[in-house]
């Protein structure tokens, strides 16, 4: 039995610094907020009354790219291992983790 490789998602981070992601980020955001700009349809804001992004097909891969992209921007800006954590084990201090598994050991 041979294993088949993965195959590659078009939402794979393939950035390697902060710039690019923000790059990556850019473009998706530019190219979202062009399209809704040719609907004349709003943009996105954080009134109560905004529905959030219209289900378009055409607008699916950069939504897509933004939401990869700004999720690595925000784990590298804050802390990988602290991100990794915090999306494993909630929001847990290394001590509470330990005292979680440390039953586990004894």
């Amino acid at each position: 039995m041979t294993a088949e490789p993965v195959p590659r998602s078009p939402y794979m981070i393939t950035a390697v610094s902060l710039t690019e992601l923000a790059d990556q980020a850019f473009k998706a955001a530019f190219s979202i907020s062009q399209h809704l700009h040719s609907k004349s349809l709003d943009q996105p804001n954080f009134s109560p009354t905004y529905a959030g992004l219209p289900e378009d097909a055409e607008i699916e891969d950069a939504r897509q790219s933004l939401l990869v992209a700004s999720k690595a921007l925000t784990a590298l800006a804050t802390n990988p291992l602290a991100h990794l954590r915090e999306v494993c084990f909630g929001v847990c201090t290394p001590e509470e983790i330990v005292e979680w598994f440390y039953p586990l050991y004894v």
